[in-house]
């Protein structure tokens, strides 16, 4: 019973009635009371929802109240409540069902009666309540309880003895992830599914608890129907009074997978601390090594036992580095890529890179810091070399600059003062004037031959100078080189002869280029330094094997000859045989070492001989590729005069040297009848004459102010309006490297002419391009019935009709072919390979001879690189040219066979 009063509710409509249980309850001992009447239904609601009420009393004879799904039904049953009534007790069974406590009939009334019902009334009412909130709570701590081993994986198990039979939790159904209702749990079974290597064992332990009682935790790996291996903690407790076993499984997969990873990551760790070729240790803030793998010792010489009882001061050079390097752990809590010298057993220092990092204890307490430390001794140094290389090749490319500035700074009015000069020699002029006018020539010469060598020597010295093989005619080679130098040696009465041995084959492969100045050195010094007597070319071969022909070179002077003294040293840069000699006689002393440097290149070998007034021989060595096939025509170095022939010209000359500018139209005037000059003199006033004028060559000078020559040839080769753009363009260039000779070409130019220049070399680059212009100009206007489409692939072919017609057929099928893939290949924007078959393209077209149409295929191969926007265009372009040709051919080829 409650402590509190009891909080009665009374619902009585009849007065008197109400009166007697008022009266009965006066007298009643068990409980205190406070008593609450109410004699109609909508008064007990309001009560019944507002007030709190032990127990109620109620004489249904409402008619609201036989209804028991009525407000005041509903209400009732919330709380305990007794029935008081006139009626018999079977009239009211549905009011029990709806939890009525109790029945009194008012003819049976009494106070004993009354107290007795209420008392028990609530006590049992109280005492359901409280068992229904313990089965509530049950009910939740099993959940509970389920959802934990859910949680945890934590599953039940028994096992019967008798009849080998296991009731599982549903936990266990989801660890071995089988359904409850297709699956039958069994002892046979369970043994079935653990690991074989665990099964034994297992087996073992179920076999001592069915004997005895026991009791057993132990880790074990399952296979599950899907082969997925798993690791149970199984735990079993026997009862053999009760022939039954019975236990947990936890399903700890995670957590020996965990248990494995760290002891494979503990042995990598071991091994990355034992095996590490950096030193790493542990370090209290005191100095005292904690910890040091083997690496440590090495690097500092000590053994095992020495290390352990240093200080870390010991192994730090500077005590005050050291100092400050602890306290940037203590501050910032880690210290990284510091760099530091340290100091080993022998007193020897070297440099090492320090990371580190500060030990705490867990409850972050600092106590030192771990490191990783590595010698850098050997990196520094490896680093102090690269910025040695560095500084020298930036050294280098100054120089390289700066004799590039210099060169074309001396070239540009040198190449006025030899123009003026040749022109001033075509003049009438009195025998002083005449030797005044030599010594300027000769002045001239000289410094020209300086810059020359000094640039070649700069270029050899940086390894900017390459070999660059070709085809030639050594016979032809030395005929023309003796020819030019002879002139220089009669001025000085010396004769110079060549001896070519007739056994040496005509054609071989090699630098020539380098070969010639080879030996315009070797002559030039010989001429130098002989002031009467002869000079002897003489090559001779001494092996061939195969393809391969091995030469010696030999020039052979009566000059002054060379001390023996000096012959060790003769190839070496700046060495001159005499300071006195060199003065009288010119000379930087680079021309011997660029000459062994060049046949170095060239790997051969080079050597002198030589005495006193008995004159000398430098000879050396070379191996050629012999060459069996016909040789090929190539343009000589020089034009004979008489080719020099041309009858009419108009052309544009790009320079802003005026004196410049007057030698080349005095030399262009001087063998060109009808010539017609136009002049600029910068490149912007250039580009706007070449739009409105069509011209049959241009001669570019490469620096101008407003546009540069390269700058300009781009222009006029980008702009399809321009009417000089499948012009040829002639370059005139002070800057005299291979790169810049590159660039001239790249940049559209069809050659160039190095400043300063030679007449003849300037005429016979002239003469080549306008005789090729004059040559498209004809083709494009004769009529095809009056020129043969054959002249070329007769030339070629030597006149053999079937060789051209398989010719003629290849074109024909592979033409069209290549056009269309470069088509397909520039709409999908491949560059790479729009270029790449641009320039196989090109072999092909040659056959077809004609300038134009390979002049735009070496056009879209350069649009590939710099200017896509205009590929389409000259694909287009290139494909009606091409059409045209090959109907040009194959007309012919109808026309020849029909005859």
């Amino acid at each position: 019973m409650t402590q509190h009063d009891l909080q009665i509710l009374l619902i009585e409509s009849n007065q008197g009635d109400a009166y007697l249980v008022k009266e009965c309850l006066s007298r009643v001992k068990l409980f205190n009371y406070t008593l609450k009447i109410a004699d109609d239904i909508e008064k007990s609601l309001d009560i019944l929802k507002s007030q709190p009420i032990d127990v109620v009393l109620i004489d249904p004879i409402y008619p609201e109240c036989e209804d028991p799904g009525s407000d005041i039904i509903s209400q009732c049953s919330k709380f305990p409540f007794i029935i008081i009534t006139n009626r018999e007790s079977h009239q009211y069974k549905k009011f029990f069902d709806l939890g009525a406590q109790d029945f009194i009939n008012k003819s049976q009334l009494s106070s004993s009666v009354l107290e007795r019902s209420i008392y028990f009334c609530v006590e049992r009412f109280n005492n359901i309540k409280a068992l229904k909130n313990y089965s509530r709570k049950l009910e939740i701590s099993e959940d509970k309880l389920l959802q934990a081993q859910q949680l945890a994986q934590l599953g039940t198990w028994e096992l019967d003895l008798k009849t080998k039979q296991i009731d599982w939790s549903p936990v266990m159904f989801s660890i071995f992830k089988m359904n409850p209702q297709e699956y039958k749990p069994s002892f046979p079974s369970f043994i079935k599914w653990v690991y074989p290597d665990d099964r034994e064992f297992i087996k073992h332990i179920f076999n001592q608890a069915m004997t005895s009682t026991i009791e057993f935790n132990i880790d074990h790996r399952m296979i599950l129907e899907n082969e997925e291996v798993i690791y149970l903690n199984t735990h079993i407790v026997s009862s053999i009074e009760e022939s039954k076993i019975f236990g947990t499984i936890q399903d700890i997969t995670p957590r020996k997978k965990a248990e494995l990873a760290l002891i494979e990551s503990e042995d990598k760790y071991h091994k990355l601390f034992h095996e590490s070729m950096d030193g790493i240790f542990v370090c209290s803030f005191d100095g005292d090594f904690i910890e040091y793998n083997e690496a440590m010792i090495k690097i500092f010489g000590y053994s095992r036992g020495n290390f352990k009882s240093l200080k870390a001061e010991d192994i730090f050079n500077d005590s005050g580095k050291a100092a400050e390097f602890i306290d940037l752990i203590k501050d910032k809590g880690y210290a990284k890529d510091i760099e530091l010298k340290f100091k080993k057993k022998n007193g020897e220092t070297f440099d090492g890179l320090i990371n580190s990092h500060i030990w705490k204890t867990q409850g972050g307490k600092p106590l030192g810091y771990y490191s990783i430390l590595r010698d850098i001794t050997e990196r520094k140094r490896n680093q102090d070399l690269l910025k040695e290389k560095e500084l020298a090749e930036k050294s280098s490319q100054l120089k390289q600059l700066f004799l590039a500035k210099m060169s074309h700074e001396i070239r540009t009015p040198l190449n006025g003062i030899i123009g003026m000069s040749n022109l001033l020699s075509n003049t009438e002029l009195d025998p002083r004037q005449q030797h005044f006018l030599q010594a300027i020539k000769s002045s001239s010469d000289h410094l020209m031959a300086l810059v020359s060598d000094v640039l070649d020597f700069s270029k050899i010295e940086t390894g900017n100078l390459l070999v660059e093989e070709s085809n030639f005619d050594l016979r032809e080679l030395i005929e023309y080189l003796v020819d030019t130098m002879q002139l220089k040696a009669k001025e000085k009465d010396i004769q110079i002869y060549s001896l070519i041995a007739s056994n040496i084959p005509q054609l071989l492969r090699g630098d020539k280029v380098k070969l010639n100045q080879v030996l315009i050195n070797l002559i030039n010094n010989a001429v130098k330094f002989t002031d009467e007597g002869y000079i002897i070319v003489d090559v001779k071969l001494l092996e061939e094997n195969n393809d391969k022909a091995k030469l010696l070179f030999s020039v052979k002077d009566s000059g002054i000859g060379i001390a023996q003294e000096q012959l060790s040293t003769i190839f070496d840069s700046f060495t001159q045989v005499s300071e006195n000699l060199e003065k009288r006689r010119g000379g930087a002393g680079l021309g011997l070492n660029i000459s062994k440097d060049l046949v170095n290149l060239m790997k051969g070998s080079i050597k002198v001989e030589s005495q006193i007034d008995q004159g000398s021989t430098f000879s050396f060595t070379l191996d050629l590729d012999i060459v069996e096939e016909a040789p090929k025509q190539e343009t000589p170095l020089v034009n004979k005069p008489e080719e020099y022939h041309i009858e009419k010209a108009k052309i544009l000359i790009a320079e802003d040297n005026p004196i410049n500018l007057m030698v080349v139209k005095e030399n262009l005037s001087s063998w060109i009848k009808d010539l017609e000059i136009h002049e600029a003199q910068n490149g912007k006033d250039a580009y706007t004459i070449s739009k409105e004028e069509e011209f049959d060559l241009l001669i570019l000078d490469i620096q101008m102010p407003k546009l540069d020559g390269l700058q300009l040839a781009r222009l006029i080769r980008s702009h399809d309006s321009n009417p000089n753009t499948n012009k040829p363009l002639l370059s005139l260039t002070a800057f005299a490297n291979d790169n810049d000779k590159k660039e001239c070409l790249a940049a559209g130019m069809d050659d160039f002419v190095t400043k300063p220049f030679n007449t003849e070399i300037l005429k016979q680059k002239v003469v080549q391009m306008l005789n090729k212009e004059m040559s498209m100009k004809e083709e494009s206007n004769m009529p095809s019935g009056h020129r043969s489409a054959f002249e070329y692939l007769n030339k070629v072919t030597e006149n053999n009709s079937d060789l051209r017609s398989r010719l003629v057929k290849m074109l024909n099928e592979e033409i069209p072919t290549v056009m269309e893939t470069l088509k397909t290949e520039a709409d999908n924007s491949n560059w790479a390979s729009v270029k790449s078959i641009s320039h196989k393209l090109v072999s092909s077209v040659a056959f077809l001879d004609s300038d134009g149409v390979l002049h735009k295929v070496k056009q879209l191969e350069q649009f590939a690189d710099n200017n896509h926007g205009k590929v389409g265009e000259t694909i287009k372009e290139l494909k009606e040219d091409l059409h045209k040709k090959l109907d040009l051919l194959n007309k012919e080829m109808a026309s020849t066979n029909s005859q």
